[in-house]
């Protein structure tokens, strides 16, 4: 966002790459490059470069927080790089003209600047790490992965085979809770300061500096060891999709006949078209609802506004088998013998309920970002548009709307992402009727 160099397209765009694939398959692939005896890392820092004298085992906790680490750190970046974005040049400007340079601009003037993008990101990374189901079941055969509160939920569900458990609703409130105050507890600090700007059309030329030859050989120290660490369970895929097996170091056979499988499979094709229309539509009302949920939370002043903006984050703190379970009963009792009752197999069309379901779960990504780029924008702008004629609708899109047009973009594409990789929902109601199942 700052900083002009060789590469700089395609590090941000290597840096996405991360979310476009499920915790399940980061998972898997991390846990194959750190096997302590036949991983990755192992082969090549201590059988043949002999850099350690000790192989490199990690597993439990750490394995599912490195995990999590690679699979959820670009909602970070995506968040703070729109909140850098719409900070206003003239601000860092007049911090230099007054002695800021360096480190000292940085802190006193850029990062708070940009914290309602990094609350927003360590926000949504906060919940989304305490309901991942992925790492854990990969990582299960550690005692302590076991302990997790997903983990417990998805292993009491699956116990009880789909009976109604007090238990699981328990563990399910607890896990909300702590979710919801965490998010409390950010809001509120962010809350304590003002971030918004009246920008003179400085978004649209934000300050870029060019790097020199010191300054390209302190970027490329930091990023190609991250690009390469956050790449491998991608590598990883793309390997085993082109080998028959993968039973030691490295996937064994070179073969395509998994691809050409998959692209010519009419089934799969299907399921494929399934996902994204479900995604798509998941997503415009995502964008929806959630510039809406975001700017009423952020400029309205009514009692309980507050409560909205909880509500509207809620949602990805639930356990998706839990929500999955919750849609089920609750369609198959209010709609019973319709088509969105998924007792009645021969009628039942799971895309409605998918729909639903995707922008229920996905829709606090955009909320979160859009809310951290309406904190940016100085509501003197929106009463001058007023005091003009314009009335608020018509504010919001030829003002607000263009001011955080980044904000909105990336929030509303990382919701689509997430849909298209939904699995517990998928699995409970799509499955119901195969022939409009989406791909996961």
């Amino acid at each position: 966002a700052r900083y002009d160099f060789y590469g700089r397209g395609a590090v941000r765009i290597l840096a996405l790459v991360p979310l476009l694939l499920t915790p399940f398959v980061n998972a898997f692939v991390v846990k194959k490059v750190l096997d302590p005896r036949a991983g990755l890392i192992n082969w090549l820092f201590h059988d043949t470069l002999k850099i350690l004298p000790f192989r490199v085992w990690v597993d439990g906790l750490a394995a599912v927080a490195l995990t999590q680490i690679v699979t959820f750190y670009p909602i970070v970046m995506l968040n703070v790089y729109a909140a850098l974005m719409n900070i206003d040049p003239t601000m860092e400007e007049q911090a230099e003209n007054l002695g800021a340079r360096g480190f000292m601009l940085f802190r006193k003037v850029t990062l708070p600047l940009a914290l309602p993008g990094l609350a927003a990101g360590a926000t949504l990374v906060f919940i989304f790490s305490l309901e991942d189901l992925g790492a854990p079941i990969v990582f299960h055969g550690h005692p302590l992965a076991r302990k997790l509160m997903s983990f417990q939920i998805y292993s009491s569900f699956i116990s009880e085979t789909g009976q109604r458990s007090p238990e699981i609703a328990a563990l399910s409130v607890i896990l909300l809770a702590i979710a919801v105050s965490g998010f409390l507890i950010i809001r509120k600090y962010v809350s304590l300061r003002m971030y918004a700007m009246v920008s003179r059309g400085g978004r649209w030329k934000p300050r870029i500096s060019k790097l020199g030859v010191a300054g390209h050989a302190i970027v490329y120290s930091f990023l190609v060891p991250l690009l390469l660490l956050t790449s491998l369970p991608q590598l990883g895929v793309f390997a085993l999709a082109l080998s028959s097996k993968w039973v030691g170091t490295f996937p064994e056979g070179f073969t395509v006949k998994n691809m050409a499988e998959v692209l010519l499979n009419p089934r799969v094709s299907r399921f494929v078209v399934n996902s994204l229309t479900y995604s798509a539509a998941a997503m415009g009302l995502i964008a929806v609802l959630g510039l809406m949920a975001a700017y009423a939370a952020s400029r309205l002043r009514i009692p309980g506004i507050s409560l909205l903006d909880a509500l509207a984050t809620m949602p990805i703190a639930m356990p998706g088998i839990v929500v999955a379970m919750g849609y089920f009963y609750f369609f198959s009792q209010v709609f019973s013998g319709t088509i969105l009752d998924p007792i009645n197999i021969v009628a039942f069309n799971p895309g409605p309920l998918l729909v639903i379901g995707y922008a229920v779960r996905r829709m606090p990504f955009a909320v979160r970002s859009i809310f951290a780029g309406i904190q940016q924008v100085h509501v003197n702008l929106e009463e001058a548009a007023f005091n003009l004629g314009a009335r608020r609708f018509k504010t919001v899109r030829s003002v607000v709307l263009p001011l955080i047009a980044l904000n909105v973009l990336g929030g509303v594409l990382v919701s689509f992402i997430y849909c298209m990789g939904e699995v517990s929902l998928s699995i409970i109601i799509g499955t119901l009727n195969v022939e409009r199942a989406p791909i996961t």
